[in-house]
């Protein structure tokens, strides 16, 4: 019976095409693109979002008009 289960494998995978390389792929949907310009460059701007709490002030100096503030993203 094992011989047999190891005859269906192998019919399985001889038709099997290997898959395409990770490294391959992300270099080709990036080929071109240069991380040190922002996307839409002198085209339009690039929205950005932020969600942010401001949990605490503290350490809050008047005559410097200094403080830190605690901030959950």
């Amino acid at each position: 019976m094992d011989e047999n289960r190891a005859k269906d494998v192998e019919e399985l995978f001889r038709g099997r095409i290997e898959a395409p390389n990770k490294t391959h792929i992300l270099d080709n949907i990036f080929k071109g693109y240069d991380n040190r310009v922002r996307p839409y460059y002198r085209e339009k701007p690039t929205p950005v979002s932020l969600y942010a709490v401001i949990d605490s002030f503290h350490d809050i100096k008047e005559d410097q008009m200094r403080m830190a503030i605690v901030i959950t993203i």
